[in-house]
This record gives structure tokens, C-alpha cells and sequence, in this order.
């Protein structure tokens, strides 16, 4: 084992630090949804080659990072949450692995989610326009609900939190 004072305790500490990331989980924000939509949420990793897989409508979309199994215990963690309205699902997704593909794009998406290769999932379900609640509303409900450490934009009382309280 390298003692405490070795260079290579340093290279750790730095990459621990990289992979920190700060969730907030307040139960009080763990209400039941006030827009009445059933969504089917389905999973493909996020791969180029599951571009196909991911439906063509519009939906909302979530990106988890999940690990590997230890002693039969996984776990998961839900970094951003998006929608689409005037693009689809699988459009949204190819953009995406362009963006990180090219380094360009939305800095907190492009910066983090290469660091997690082979761990991410694209989570999406689709909405139909026929529903009673919109992508927008949905994305709202759900951000208010899980406050991912990657999504930028709140409404309402965690906008203020954040705003006042940078993460």
C-alpha cells in the first residue's frame, strides 16, 4: 500500500474530487404529481448504437448513471432530466452523443457524463399529444420531485434555493 505522501494519493484525491457530485433529497418535495399522466418509461444505455432503440415521438427523458453490482446491491443515480417538444426522443439522443462525441453542448452534460462510460442509461417515456399534460409540465413535476445535481433550470421555491445556495 502507497504511503499517504506518495503522488499517487494526490492523482486519487483529484479524481475523487471529479467524481463528487451533490444531490439534494428533501421528502417534502416527494409528493405525488398533480398532472394525471401515465408514462412507460423505458431504458436503453446511452450508446450510439442504441440510437435506433429510442423512440421517435416526443417525451421526457432522464439521464441515470448505474453501477455495477457489489454482493448483489446496485445503485443508481439521476443526474438530468430533459424533455422534448419539437424534436423527438431519439433525435434528442443522437444529438447528445454528438455533443459529447465533439466536446460541445450544455457544459455540465458534456463535462460529466463521459467520466461514467458503460454506466449511463437514457431513461425516456413518451408523451403523446392527445395527453392531459405536456412534455413541459412533466419535466417541471419531475425536476421539482428529484432536483438532479445537472439540471440548471428550477422553478418555484428551488430556484430560489439554488440561486442562493449555488451547488
Amino acid at each position: 500500500m502507497p504511503s499517504s505522501n506518495t503522488r499517487f494519493d494526490l492523482d486519487s484525491f483529484d479524481e475523487f474530487k471529479v467524481h463528487s457530485h451533490q444531490f439534494v433529497m428533501w421528502p417534502k418535495m416527494w409528493t405525488p404529481p398533480k398532472t394525471n399522466a401515465a408514462l412507460s418509461w423505458k431504458s436503453v444505455p446511452f450508446e450510439p448504437a442504441q440510437k435506433s432503440s429510442v423512440a421517435d415521438t416526443p417525451g421526457v427523458y432522464a439521464f441515470i448513471i448505474t453501477t455495477t453490482d457489489c454482493f448483489g446491491i446496485s445503485a443508481s443515480y439521476l443526474m438530468y432530466i430533459g424533455q422534448t417538444t419539437e424534436q423527438t426522443l431519439r433525435v434528442r439522443f443522437g444529438q447528445y452523443i454528438n455533443e459529447i462525441g465533439s466536446g460541445k453542448g450544455r457544459p455540465k452534460l458534456v463535462g460529466h457524463l463521459p467520466k461514467y462510460k458503460g454506466f449511463i442509461y437514457f431513461h425516456f417515456a413518451e408523451i403523446q399529444a392527445e395527453g392531459t399534460a405536456t412534455p413541459e409540465q412533466i419535466e417541471d413535476q419531475l425536476l421539482s420531485f428529484f432536483i438532479p445535481p445537472l439540471n440548471s433550470s428550477f422553478k418555484g421555491v428551488i430556484s430560489q434555493f439554488r440561486a442562493a445556495f449555488p451547488c
